[in-house]
């Protein structure tokens, strides 16, 4: 198993006006149930837990849950995930 800081998304209507809301949670993944990684653009995300954030580096991991497929936010810098990734499986991880 490998942890992941999963970047949550909330909306919250304010004054008539959606409001996205970004925070972290602790996730545990198994590496050969990932199937692809990806980097995100930084601008996407401008603030977690109302902080700003530049300078962070986001991945998008996709999963296998059993009988459906997930797609994940993670703060964490691209290649650094992948090191995390084939440090722990001997399956390939396709690149998006």
């Amino acid at each position: 198993m490998i942890n992941l800081q999963k970047v949550e998304t909330r909306k919250s209507l304010m004054k008539g006006k959606y409001r996205e809301y970004h925070s972290l949670s602790l996730i545990s993944v198994n590496p050969d149930s990932i199937i692809t990684v990806q980097p995100v653009s930084s601008g996407l995300i401008k603030e977690i837990n109302g902080e700003p954030c530049p300078g962070k580096n986001f991945t998008k991991v996709t999963y296998n849950l059993g009988a459906s497929v997930e797609t994940i936010t993670v703060l964490g810098e691209y290649a650094k995930i992948m090191n995390k990734i084939s440090n722990k499986t001997t399956r390939a991880v396709l690149h998006d």
